[in-house]
């Protein structure tokens, strides 16, 4: 065995649990995933974690996602006006509190996000895990040291998969009809987001007999008014994904309205995952771990992940700062190894010793009172306001003290880059002291024209500021 093998790590796993069973997959690095244990639900919740449940192979793996039964999760609409995450958060925290007092850590467990209503009024989208079942499979699994990273349903992989394959699906009501044996799963989207699903009971559909399919008609039929409750809208499209080609003209007929095939589902079946129930329907690429669906993670690996970046910014600020402090400190340990060398050359008198003394004095204290570029790093960092970033930043502090900054600002509107845009001069001219001190108009600035960021404006900004 080569020995790189020796420290290659095992692939992570992905956890599916429903009310009968939980099944772990592994995520192979080639994309060919395999089913690795199930085991009942009640033997994984009841067994500790030496009973075998589990086996110890997969014990410590990285468990990437969870995918859960769609009602284990809820969602709840609520008027806010702030656009602050801060206040949303503690307000979505009070409310999920009040709503749900037996679930005390529901306040760990929830995603928002800002969206407005059909008369234009802000409003805050809350998911979160109501079923206390949900609670106890998240605990087992921490016990066995297979904590989830995220936690999603069949009904959020069916948003973010029908986003890349439905044409104007952002766009009104959809629904979609996903046709098993003997169970029927319908999912409800408006404008683009996971509205509800259901869970239906149906006769074998390959039954012959009309009676399977006037039954899901009529569920279906109700369905659909409870769309129009809920979204005060109507279907705009219904979509269908079964085994059987004769399904769709079947429901057509029944509901008296088109039901349209998925047919981009087809040349996916085949790769698709085989899962007992509704998550059988997704490929390795729609339950990849880096995966655009939507996804609630424990708000401690929240944070761990929002602050990733900032963690990656100060090892990189820390390895600049360590080098500059390196070179300063070469260059001090070579003035300080010529001062001598000066100070007592041979047949020097005593005053032409005591100047040589004096002008080296005279160098290290004109060095000293150069900036340090260490510090005005520090500081130009910290007069950066949050939506402004570094391209490049070029400091001379030898002949003619300056700082060259290149970098571009990301806003929503011209008034708000003027407002940044003040911020950014006020605040460099109180941690640095250029002289003279930096205006506003001092600043060259222009639009990105490759700008990927297509919700806000960019613009390069650009100064030279002297320093004393």
């Amino acid at each position: 065995m080569p020995r790189y093998l020796m420290f290659r790590q095992p692939p992570s796993i992905i956890t599916v649990a429903d009310h009968n069973a939980i099944v772990f997959i592994d995520v192979e690095s080639e994309g060919e995933w395999r089913i690795r244990h199930t085991v009942s639900l009640d033997r994984f919740l009841t067994g500790d974690p030496e009973s075998g449940a589990i086996p110890p192979p997969l014990k410590g793996r990285k468990n990437a996602v969870l995918v859960v039964p769609d009602y284990w999760f809820a969602n709840a609409t609520y008027m806010f006006q702030s656009r602050k995450r801060s206040l949303a958060k503690a307000f979505i925290e009070r409310k999920l509190r009040a709503d749900n007092p037996d679930l005390p850590d529901i306040i760990h467990f929830f995603d928002y996000a800002f969206d407005r209503t059909e008369d234009g009024e802000p409003a805050l989208i809350v998911y979160f895990l109501q079923d206390p079942l949900s609670y106890q499979v998240y605990e087992k699994l921490s016990g066995c040291d297979l904590t989830p990273a995220r936690i999603t349903t069949p009904a959020f992989l069916w948003e973010a998969k029908l986003k890349r394959i439905v044409s104007g699906f952002h766009k009104g009501g959809k629904g979609l009809i996903h046709l098993l044996a003997p169970e029927c799963f319908l999912y409800f989207f408006f404008r683009g987001r996971y509205l509800f699903s259901r869970h239906i009971a149906v006769p074998d559909h390959r039954d012959p007999s009309p009676d399977v399919f006037n039954v899901l008609g009529y569920e279906i039929n109700q369905s659909i008014y409870l769309f129009s409750q809920k979204a005060r809208a109507e279907i705009d499209a219904l979509y269908l994904t079964s085994s059987g080609r004769e399904h769709a003209p079947k429901l057509t007929e029944i509901l008296g309205r088109e039901v349209q095939v998925l047919t981009a589902l087809d040349s996916a079946s085949a790769e698709s995952i085989r899962i007992p129930g509704p998550t059988g329907a997704f490929t390795p690429e729609d339950l990849s771990p880096s995966g655009d669906f939507l996804s609630i993670s424990h708000r401690r690996l929240q944070t761990e992940h929002e602050w990733r970046p900032v963690q990656s910014a100060g090892i990189a600020i820390g390895l600049i700062l360590l080098l500059l402090l390196g070179t300063e400190a070469l260059f001090l340990w070579k003035q300080a190894r010529l001062i001598p060398t000066a100070a007592v050359s041979p047949g020097t008198t005593t005053e032409q010793t005591i100047r040589q003394y004096n002008q080296a004095v005279d160098l290290l204290l004109a060095d000293t009172a150069h900036p340090s570029p260490e510090k005005v790093v520090f500081e130009i960092a910290r007069s950066l306001p949050e939506n402004v970033f570094i391209q490049e930043l070029t400091i001379d502090v030898d002949q003619d003290p300056g700082v060259d900054f290149h970098g571009v600002m990301h806003v929503p509107d011209p008034d708000a880059f003027r407002k940044y845009l003040s911020l950014f001069v006020r605040n460099l001219n109180r941690h640095i002291r250029g002289y003279p001190p930096l205006r506003v108009k001092d600043i060259d600035f222009s639009p990105c024209t490759d700008n990927p960021d297509r919700a806000n404006q960019a613009y390069r900004i650009s100064f030279h500021l002297s320093l004393p």
